[in-house]
């Protein structure tokens, strides 16, 4: 369901499929906050793609308990703040991010991945995170 011009607020009505494991809606219209009572409540879902769209605010802290989210892609919306601390069950890696709304991680692995010949000077931020299958690499949230 992406690059269409879906809009509004679907979150409820996305958190009522528990068996979803795979949500693919960017380059849409949807707006608004990511709420606990919406996808962030699907006990098996493993991969998000909302990337393109207009949501904003700050992630709830319920996205800590989500333990089977390993590819979270929420590039080029309005989100403030960051991760919670206390998620990391993903692979950095593998996490599609923004560097102005996650700046201390991304300030953290990016001199770990230049240290280690991985990034080299001039390499466009596109080459640096991604993951399997997942497409161009990126800099989440």
């Amino acid at each position: 369901m992406s690059t269409n011009v879906f809009g509004g607020n679907m979150q409820e009505i996305l958190g009522k499929f528990v068996t979803l494991r795979y949500l693919v809606l960017h380059h849409n219209n949807y707006t608004g906050r990511i709420v606990s009572f919406g996808v962030l409540r699907l006990p098996l879902f493993a991969r998000l793609n909302l990337s393109f769209n207009q949501f904003y605010g700050e992630l709830p802290l319920e996205v800590a308990d989500m333990k089977s989210l390993k590819y979270p892609m929420l590039l080029a919306n309005n989100f403030s703040g960051g991760i919670p601390a206390t998620y990391p069950p993903f692979n950095f890696v593998y996490t599609v991010m923004t560097r102005e709304n996650c700046r201390s991680i991304w300030d953290r692995l990016l001199p770990h991945h230049r240290r280690h010949g991985r990034v080299h000077h001039g390499q466009p931020a596109s080459e640096v995170f991604g993951g399997p299958g997942l497409g161009p690499r990126v800099a989440l949230l």
